[in-house]
């Protein structure tokens, strides 16, 4: 199934974006009396029929719309985003595929990246979301400071990963991680988080984690603490 987004789809009547109109009728040759599935990115399958196939105004009339729950968790990644910016975009990618709900770019003390191009990066994300055929799309936050990020905490299953020795004993956070709950957790950029950075995080309730014996790139830790939580999640079902 191709999967097309409009954020209108569940109107009886709306129009496809300029840039989906052109896939739909440049790229897959679609006409008028063809019918798409689409997503608004907040549960809604719709399926639709093109009634003008015209590029700057492709019309289409809404015919079914299915609902799809959430996750039955919410997983708040908060990353650091790295130097190379094709590999936080492989993150954004592989992440939403995987499942995820919000991600949030953090400055640390150690980023060697400190900006990011939201708009394309939310492209990227849209892109994986069709690609995977998602009924969702994550939310994807402009760069926030750590501290900012620590004081705002709302869920107390919160996580800080690093490659510190600690005083207190790194927990293996697939272990410890539980299922339909609220999770935030945090990694941290190319030269990992501060030690006052990681101080600041644990006195406000962040448990300190592994992920395991390996040491992984940025990029990758992010990857396998979003598996993991899907794993979890899936198991207890």
């Amino acid at each position: 199934m191709q999967l097309f987004f409009s954020p209108n789809c569940t109107d009886e009547e709306f129009i496809l974006s300029p840039e989906e109109a052109r896939h739909a009728l440049l790229v897959l040759r679609m006409r008028v009396g063809d019918f798409l599935y689409l997503t608004d990115g907040v549960g809604h399958l719709c399926e639709a029929v093109i009634m003008d196939a015209s590029p700057k105004k492709c019309l289409l009339k809404k015919k079914c719309v299915t609902f799809y729950k959430p996750l039955d968790y919410e997983l708040t990644m908060c990353i650091a985003p790295t130097k190379n910016i094709d590999r936080f975009e492989w993150f954004l990618e592989k992440a939403t595929e995987i499942g995820i709900s919000r991600i949030i770019p953090i400055l640390c003390e150690h980023s060697e990246r400190r900006t990011i191009n939201l708009e394309r990066e939310r492209k990227v994300i849209l892109s994986a979301v069709k690609q995977s055929l998602k009924m969702y799309v994550p939310t994807l936050e402009d760069m926030t400071p750590f501290r900012t990020i620590v004081e705002n905490a709302s869920s107390k299953d919160c996580f800080i990963a690093h490659c510190e020795n600690s005083d207190n004993q790194k927990e293996y956070f697939a272990s410890i991680v539980k299922a339909a709950t609220k999770t935030i957790v945090m990694i941290g950029p190319e030269g990992d988080f501060s030690h006052d950075e990681i101080l600041f995080a644990t006195k406000r309730g962040f448990k300190e984690i592994s992920l395991g014996e390996q040491r992984f790139r940025t990029e990758t830790a992010a990857i396998v603490a979003t598996d993991i939580v899907s794993i979890v999640n899936t198991l207890k079902r």
